[in-house]
């Protein structure tokens, strides 16, 4: 039943998600603006580990809504895994023209452990 309940959690929050979700035709390159990207990489066998990390997402939705439409959201076996050398799972990468800001990996006990740095990178 825990399960069921788990997997029922999940599915709701990846719908929510969905909407953050780029077309593939878009280039997925980043632009030589100031503007910050929000790479999510996830893996459907870690669906335990990503719980904390799909509440953090959304609450970050709420405060940066712009930020998180440009958010791009990439599974475990797709090249842009290897181009940035995705070996643990979740992650979550910011990055400006410049390269790699900030980058989340694996476990993490809290929400905030994701929200704090991630808000701060996205005030600057």
């Amino acid at each position: 039943m825990v399960k069921f309940i788990a997997y029922t959690y999940t599915v709701a929050v990846l719908l929510l998600l969905s909407s953050c979700i780029a077309d593939p035709k878009d280039d997925h390159s980043i632009s030589s603006s100031d503007k910050k990207q929000i790479l999510f990489f996830t893996d459907q066998k870690m669906m335990e580990k990503e719980s904390i990390y799909y509440d953090a997402l959304l609450d970050l939705k709420k405060q940066f809504p712009e930020e998180m439409d440009n958010m791009m959201i990439y599974q475990a076996d797709h090249p842009e895994s290897k181009r940035f050398n995705i070996k643990t799972y979740p992650s979550i990468i910011v990055m400006d023209h410049d390269g790699i800001i900030l980058h989340i990996k694996g476990s993490v006990s809290t929400k905030d452990e994701i929200v704090e740095p991630v808000s701060e990178v996205l005030s600057e």
